[in-house]
């Protein structure tokens, strides 16, 4: 399959380029977006309509159900657009070497395959001495000190004494879905399993409705 050419997006940081300027305003007004060691950008509102058009069709064109989210198509654009303007004067390149490596990278970004994300939603409504059980792809857990290491071995040094303290005060003892699916971000991973999740309590709470005395429901907590 021949690579997506995106003219809009070109044409979109063509149109930035042509109409940078370096002046400060008498006032801030407008839409700022930044990127760490890359500066700032003050969108005015045709900017914004602009950048909000290159977002849409980028979501149009590359996001087939929920499997990438917007917020990492805004991500992959301000990434291109900040690496081809250059506004720290860091790198040698002309603009249109650094526009077309930037275009080239969020080329790939947009059409990776999707990972494995194992989820865990919280979950109301279940006796924890019931578990655990596995309702189709869904398996309702107690969350353990077993998973707590488990999280805590996968996080790098700095964040371990804090994942331990969340995980104790917020996670131990609660019930959890563990929903296993194929998103090409966390954002996506995200929606996709608290969707299943939903599906599936939503079929327990339909047994339940036609259970003689019974007066709980599962639930989300939010």
């Amino acid at each position: 399959m021949p690579a997506p050419k995106m003219p809009y997006v070109e044409a979109f940081i063509r149109a930035i380029h042509n109409s940078l300027t370096f002046e400060t305003p008498d006032r801030l007004a407008g839409f700022l977006i930044s990127r760490q060691g890359r500066g700032s950008l003050m969108l005015d509102e045709e900017d914004l309509r602009a950048y909000r058009a290159t977002v849409e069709q980028l979501m149009k064109e590359f996001v087939k159900g929920d499997y990438l989210s917007r917020r990492s198509a805004e991500t992959y654009l301000d990434d291109a657009l900040f690496f081809a303007l250059e506004l720290e004067a860091t790198s040698t390149a002309a603009f249109e070497e650094r526009l077309k490596e930037g275009l080239e990278t969020m080329r790939r970004q947009l059409t990776s395959p999707a990972k494995r994300y194992r989820c865990l939603v919280r979950v109301e409504g279940i006796a924890p001495d019931d578990l655990p059980f596995r309702l189709g792809k869904v398996r309702f857990v107690k969350y353990s000190p077993a998973q707590a290491r488990q999280l805590i071995g996968q996080a790098g040094s700095p964040d371990r004494g804090r994942i331990l303290r969340d995980a104790r005060a917020n996670l131990l003892g609660k019930v959890f879905a563990v929903v296993d699916v194929e998103a090409r971000d966390f954002d996506s991973a995200r929606i996709l399993a608290r969707r299943q999740t939903r599906t599936v309590i939503d079929l327990v709470n339909f047994f339940y409705d036609v259970t003689p005395y019974n007066h709980g429901w599962l639930y989300l907590p939010s």
